[in-house]
């Protein structure tokens, strides 16, 4: 839910409703057979019989929160590929660019390209739900034991292991492009032809297949061999529909926002399609980005025009002081805690002497991707670190770890090829090939394939996190650290003090920066 800012309006991104329907819980199970007598049981939506009604009853539920803090809100809908739309043009530079949308689905839609005219998104054509590219995916993903909306990347990851060259035709025979618009073929059974011509000589029909009945159709093949099918033919749909409308608009620039370009190695396709100019990925690609695209698509509507322009940095969660901190420490015998005075220079040398560290600073990330206040860093130099972080964090051996490079010697490490994709870098949603030559340098954070998801970190932005790979740079000659998300697989992100000290206190970390203070565990 969005509130836009100063006028107490409520701005609801309408995917909401997935949450409180049927298929969500479908979702929840996995997708697994439907069992009987599956049913709504959450008291508040039981008994809705349409969107209309879901809306209805939560404007009501908002309008009744919103009471008990004096607000009287009107609240109001917004398509949810809108809102993916606007979020992403609000956040990128100036410019005229052609903005994407793609996802699972929501509204009905799975996808949508855009222009703005007259500072108003037009939207030009979507793509239905039935036809989902992003389902396709996560059809895959569940028919590999994953669980779908959240297992994705691991997807992604494993694709680098196998071959595409069975499974991609057999994947991209099930799609064709009609109008600019990626289209499931449409099938009938061989019952259902032999009755409709009974009724009906010589009528035609047909109906879409299920993602679940494409993925099928490479179960066959061996986990790596599914997935660097799907993503294979990932890319090449996507690819194709993004170059088709480049070419009836004229556009060079993106702006991509949804699920699907949470991918971060089809967003490095994208961007080495002929004639693109610059790449820019919302940095909350997912649902949790609409929020702000829904308040940002009311405030204009109301005339009070969002402000545009490039995003700096996502650091807008809560911080805590040294207070808190102090706070969460005290009683700790069993712990050794400093405040140097060179801190920087300290923990980049426990960085270089292999240690991993969990660094816990000022405000947290908004979004998915941990961008240097809230992360786990270690050096990047060997392999084996890989085996020693999936262990501490229970993550999947093969996915890839990320660095963070300071974006001064971005262009020595890695392929980019345009310097308008450095944007795009500074919030991890892109791939780059690692230059052969640091390949073997840098192993904990090359891929199978030779390929490195990097944040890029400007001074201006991330001040203390760009002096401490710096520092780090000093004593190693490798301008970047290998940068995780501080929580274990699959749970949230930690927030506060507390949760960080956890980590310690659990052995994931070696030792905890919080602001100022330095945590040990005694000996």
């Amino acid at each position: 839910i969005a509130v836009a800012q100063n006028v107490f309006h409520v701005g609801t991104n309408r995917g909401l409703e997935f949450e409180y329907t049927r298929d969500k819980l479908y979702y929840d199970i996995q997708n697994q057979e439907e069992p009987e007598g599956f049913r709504i049981d959450k008291p508040l939506f039981r008994g809705m019989k349409s969107a209309d009604d879901v809306r209805k009853r939560l404007a009501e539920v908002v309008c009744e929160a919103a009471a008990k803090h004096g607000f009287d809100p009107k609240v109001e809908f917004v398509d949810h590929h809108l809102s993916h739309a606007a979020a992403a043009w609000y956040a990128s530079e100036p410019g005229d660019p052609l903005i994407v949308t793609l996802d699972g689905e929501g509204d009905h839609l799975s996808g949508s390209v855009s222009v703005v005219r007259k500072n108003e998104i037009v939207r030009l054509a979507a793509i239905d739900q039935k036809d989902s590219l992003g389902n396709i995916y996560s059809a895959i993903t569940r028919q590999l034991g994953f669980k779908i909306s959240r297992h994705e990347g691991k997807i992604t990851g494993l694709a680098a292991y196998g071959s595409p060259d069975e499974g991609e035709p057999i994947l991209s025979s099930c799609v064709r492009m009609e109008d600019g618009i990626p289209v499931y073929r449409r099938q009938m059974s061989d019952l259902g032809r032999s009755l409709l011509s009974q009724v009906l000589p010589g009528a035609k029909t047909a109906y879409a297949p299920k993602p679940r009945t494409i993925a099928a159709l490479i179960a066959h093949l061996s986990a790596e061999d599914q997935a660097a099918s799907v993503q294979a033919f990932l890319e090449k749909q996507a690819c194709a529909f993004v170059a088709e409308w480049m070419r009836r608009t004229g556009k060079t620039d993106l702006v991509l926002n949804g699920g699907v370009f949470a991918n971060v190695k089809l967003n490095q396709r994208i961007a080495a399609l002929p004639g693109v100019t610059s790449v820019f990925v919302f940095p909350n690609m997912g649902d949790g980005g609409n929020a702000i695209g829904a308040a940002q698509v009311i405030a204009a509507r109301r005339g009070q025009e969002p402000e545009r322009g490039r995003t700096q940095d996502v650091y807008l969660g809560p911080s805590y002081d040294s207070g808190a901190i102090a706070e969460v420490l005290e009683g700790r015998t069993n712990l050794d805690v400093q405040h140097p005075s060179d801190l920087i220079e300290q923990v980049a040398a426990d960085i270089h002497a292999g240690l991993i560290v969990g660094w816990y600073q000022g405000r947290m990330e908004y979004g998915p991707r941990a961008l240097g206040n809230r992360s786990i860093l270690a050096r990047p130099t060997e392999r084996k670190l890989n085996d020693v972080l999936n262990k501490r964090l229970s993550r999947t051996e093969f996915m890839p770890f990320a660095p963070s490079c300071l974006i001064e010697h971005a262009q020595d490490c890695f392929d980019i090829q345009l310097d308008q994709l450095t944007h795009a870098a500074e919030f991890m949603t892109i791939t780059f090939d690692v230059r052969p030559e640091w390949v073997e340098r840098i192993q904990a954070v090359s891929h199978v394939d030779a390929t490195a998801r990097p944040q890029l970190v400007r001074k201006e932005t991330a001040p203390r996190y760009h002096a401490l790979i710096s520092a780090y740079y000093r004593l190693s000659g490798i301008p970047m650290v290998v940068n995780t998300s501080f929580n274990n697989h699959e749970e949230p992100i930690v927030c506060q003090p507390s949760e960080a000290l956890a980590a310690l206190d659990a052995g994931v970390i070696d030792l905890l920066v919080m602001g100022d203070t330095v945590v040990r565990k005694r000996a």
